[in-house]
């Protein structure tokens, strides 16, 4: 299996807490019970932290069991990549400094098999 950046970079996006994102993104939220409310939208919009997803049940089947990465994307209108970009922060460029010493060892690995 080849290695992805951008796989890896997703599933560490979607591994942060959606409770500790809602509250970068200065939502105001309400416990209740197990779950989280958006006061704005209270009943309406869920976060479920066990789940670590949301769902916005007034907007449609498509805005159901939604991950951190839609969350930042749909509060503040950016793309895929910026809402990684906002989620990852500085830990993004140190991942990206892991990627490329992984490749510059996968590179030096192969050429030592091919002289040996």
């Amino acid at each position: 299996m080849k290695w992805s950046k951008d796989s890896e970079l997703k599933k560490l996006a979607k591994s942060k807490r959606i409770v500790d994102v809602a509250y970068a993104l200065g939502m105001d939220l309400v416990k209740i019970g197990r779950n989280y409310t958006w006061k704005a939208h209270e009943g309406s919009f869920i976060i479920s932290p066990e789940k670590n997803i949301f769902s916005w049940f007034s907007q449609g089947e498509e805005m159901r069991g939604c991950d951190t990465i839609a969350l930042v994307q749909l509060i503040k209108d950016c793309s895929f990549k910026e809402a990684l970009q906002f989620i990852l922060g500085r830990k993004q460029r140190y991942f990206m400094k892991i990627l490329s010493l992984k490749r510059t060892l996968s590179i030096i690995s192969l050429n030592i098999q091919i002289l040996i």
